[in-house]
């Protein structure tokens, strides 16, 4: 019986060897993979190519909020709505307003009434589709 258990405990080393040489190959490969799966992902969809105003700059009473979208460079579908959402300091979302095409590829929507919240922080989302 002892005999046994010594070779079950070098097979199981073994295979705990094996495992570990195993699983340190798939993680190497599927980083690789995913990374490439991840970028073929998101070249699928609609790039942001640059919003105004940044998460640095300050917002005015009438702010203008601007939007620049490419098609994606793999389907180059045509991109059919640029949806906004702003978020009040108390954490209070709007709906989703559909951005008004104002360019080949530029989005902007204007916003009044800022001035009354002065000191507070905003937050706004937007999703292209």
């Amino acid at each position: 019986g002892r005999e046994l258990k010594r070779d079950n405990k070098k097979d199981r080393n073994k295979m705990k060897e094996e495992s570990d040489n195993t699983n340190k190959k798939n993680k190497e490969s599927g980083q690789k993979n995913g990374n490439k799966k991840n970028k073929q992902k998101n070249n699928k969809r609609p790039q942001i190519t640059s919003f105004s105003p940044s998460a640095e700059e300050g917002i005015r009473d009438s702010q203008d909020f601007s939007i620049e979208v490419e098609p994606s460079p793999i389907t180059d579908a045509s991109i059919t709505n640029v949806l906004f959402q702003i978020t009040d300091p108390k954490g209070k979302s709007s709906s989703w307003i559909e951005v008004p095409k104002t360019g080949k590829n530029r989005y902007q929507l204007t916003i009044d009434g800022f001035a009354k919240h002065k000191g507070t922080k905003w937050r706004y989302r937007v999703k292209v589709v």
